[in-house]
């Protein structure tokens, strides 16, 4: 059912815009399932009780 969805909206982006397409670009979508990833995440620690906290990761020093 997703699938038809997104195709159909598309399509309906197609007709209005006379066909002007602009793929957005792979680093575009990797972002957006990264954000998905994280926001599902939260919601999962948050159901358990839990909180996410951001690690910085060390910079590596190279001899």
């Amino acid at each position: 059912m997703e699938a038809a969805h997104k195709l159909a909206r598309l399509f309906y982006q197609m007709w209005i815009t006379a066909g002007q397409y602009s793929d957005p670009g792979m680093d575009y979508y990797e972002q957006k399932y990264q954000e998905l990833m994280l926001k599902n995440l939260k919601q999962k620690a948050q159901a358990l009780g839990l909180e996410l906290i951001p690690i910085s990761h060390p910079t590596e020093c190279v001899s």
